[in-house]
């Protein structure tokens, strides 16, 4: 049987909608095992586990989908939001000067549409 992408993407967000972040949490799992270079999955699951109050989590699923993805606006966006709210002084500046690095000095202005799919509507 062939893996939906699709399929699993809107099975994590019924789930989220649902309240059942586990279960939403495994749909993504298996979107990153099969799909690793997107960045989609590695946003929710790591906005899933920010909520959660998992800050450690949230910030070591984000390095894992930049380490597939170095080039995501949308991961260096979210891991830099992260950082500059729960990090210690310092930290999220440096994750500002490796975004700035790896995508230029505006990379904080873009707005990637898939980062919408990480809200819960």
């Amino acid at each position: 049987m062939r893996f939906n992408y699709k399929l699993a993407i809107q099975w994590a967000r019924y789930e989220m909608k649902s309240g059942s972040f586990a279960s939403a949490k495994r749909a993504l799992q298996a979107v990153t095992r099969r799909f690793p270079r997107d960045p989609t999955a590695w946003s929710i699951l790591a906005y899933l586990d920010a909520i959660d109050g998992n800050i450690d989590t949230s910030q070591k699923t984000l390095l894992r989908g930049l380490e597939h993805n170095p080039a995501s606006y949308a991961l260096h966006q979210q891991l830099v939001k992260l950082e500059k709210k729960y990090a210690p002084a310092g930290q999220a500046d440096e994750a500002v000067e490796i975004a700035k690095a790896a995508l230029g000095e505006d990379f904080m202005s873009r707005k990637p549409k898939f980062l919408k799919l990480a809200m819960i509507e």
